[in-house]
């Protein structure tokens, strides 16, 4: 009876031993953790992301690099020759307050920073082109007084929700509004719509609830969703 008790015992203190040693360590945003994805480098320190790289910048599918601390991070800073910042890339990491985007940047897609609630973003690069639907949805702290000026679309909900949005006009090439693409964005009171702009869709300006003025410049007006 003792000998099985013996046993039971040490198999017992060393499945504890083997539990204790199998958790994850996960960094507290105070010291540097590092690594590769992909073509990209990335470092975390105290709060601050850095990636270096080029071409897409994806989105860390499972939270194995980068994502497993998005809860950490409150700066982020895009180094090199990065193109495109891909699908649901920093979607949710709602700790995030700054970033800083390369002159080389081209596309913004869906979701790309949905859901970052105290991101106070105040420019985008002039190298913008393309901007996906959602990119910037609830993030309530964005600043934005300008849209870069190559900008031919906004998607649909692309700013939803936005409340502290600052624009007062719209590129030059802006050729359609989507979808609630401007739905709740309390802080605009006027806005300026180029003679490039065709379409409007549905909802495109709803909940503006201190818009007082859409002025279009253009001889025929665009048509409504």
């Amino acid at each position: 009876m003792k000998m099985k008790r013996s046993i039971f015992s040490l198999l017992l203190c060393g499945a504890m031993l083997f539990s204790l040693c199998a958790q994850p360590v996960w960094a507290t945003g105070t010291e540097e953790v590092s690594g590769d994805y992909g073509e990209f480098h990335w470092t975390l320190d105290n709060g601050t992301l850095t990636i270096t790289g080029s071409g897409e910048l994806p989105r860390d599918h499972g939270g194995l690099f980068w994502g497993q601390y998005k809860n950490n991070i409150t700066k982020i800073e895009i180094k090199g020759n990065v193109t495109s910042i891909k699908n649901s890339a920093f979607m949710g990491y709602t700790n995030l307050q700054e970033v800083t985007l390369p002159n080389t940047l081209t596309v913004i897609e869906e979701n790309a920073f949905s859901n970052c609630i105290n991101l106070a973003l105040e420019k985008l690069p002039d190298s913008v082109i393309s901007i996906g639907s959602c990119a910037f949805q609830n993030c309530m702290n964005l600043t934005l007084t300008t849209l870069p000026d190559g900008l031919t679309s906004i998607g649909d909900r692309t700013f939803l929700n936005c409340t502290n949005l600052k624009l007062t006009a719209l590129p030059s090439k802006i050729a359609s509004i989507g979808n609630s693409a401007f739905l709740g964005c309390t802080s605009l009171t006027h806005i300026e719509l180029p003679d490039s702009v065709t379409k409007i869709e549905t909802l495109a300006f709803q909940g503006c609830t201190n818009l007082t003025s859409l002025t279009f410049t253009g001889a025929e007006a665009p048509a409504l969703g």
